[in-house]
């Protein structure tokens, strides 16, 4: 990074700014565990990039927390549900087997129950 000066300068904006990041994040992804992470990896983000940071800590640091929120939700929304991999593990494998006859489909793992569906 920089200076010992430069790191607490940085870790003076951040600590000044981590409850609000904390609030951001959970208003982003209603869950608190999820709030906390996304805090510390702004930290890590924030002291790794501290040279280009000392300008402006704080719109600096604002934009990471902007940028790991929109990142976060994405992944959210390409992982699959539990019921959705159910589903895809229900389907049969028509691939033969050495001997020549399919594949039986597997049995998922939870027993999926109607009102969970979502789709």
């Amino acid at each position: 990074m920089g200076t010992e000066a430069d790191r607490d300068r940085l870790l003076a904006v951040f600590s000044h700014y981590e409850a609000r990041l904390k609030r951001y994040f959970a208003d982003r992804t209603r869950l608190q565990a999820d709030a906390e992470d996304l805090t510390q990896e702004a930290w890590i983000k924030l002291s790794r990039n501290g040279a280009s940071a000392l300008a402006a800590p704080s719109p600096y640091l604002m934009r990471i927390a902007r940028t790991l929120a929109i990142n976060h939700e994405r992944t959210r929304r390409r992982r699959l549900s539990e019921a959705e991999v159910d589903d895809l593990l229900a389907v049969p494998d028509t691939a033969p087997r050495a001997g020549g006859a399919p594949c039986r489909p597997r049995r998922a793992a939870h027993p999926v129950r109607r009102h969970e569906r979502t789709a």
